[in-house]
């Protein structure tokens, strides 16, 4: 999904790529959530049970930060993201790239 995004030349940010050993997470995190202008939440069971998942997605959400969820498997949203429209990589499979790119690009 990185490659589709900076494929179609917008920008992204992956929290791994960049944290620095030692840091504190929060302080690490959320600078790029502040300078973002959309964050793409990758959904999973994984993300469900992950405390930092979690507290990159409140965090974007406190920060007023429009997020556009793409779901990789049956794990329910989060009840404040419930009845957002989301990308599902099931659905979508054939074009989840373009439409991740377009979902970006239209986004306020």
């Amino acid at each position: 999904m990185v490659q589709s995004l900076e494929g179609d030349g917008l920008c992204a940010w992956i929290d791994h790529d960049d944290i620095h050993f030692g840091g504190l997470l929060r302080n690490e995190l959320q600078t790029p959530i502040e300078s973002s202008r959309v964050i793409v939440l990758i959904w999973s069971q994984a993300a469900a049970i992950s405390r930092w998942v979690v507290s990159e997605i409140l965090m974007s959400f406190y920060l007023n930060r429009f997020i556009v969820p793409c779901v990789i498997d049956e794990t329910p949203l989060p009840q404040f993201l419930q009845n957002a429209a989301c990308l599902d990589r099931q659905r979508d499979k054939a074009q989840i790239g373009k439409k991740l790119c377009g979902a970006v690009r239209v986004a306020p």
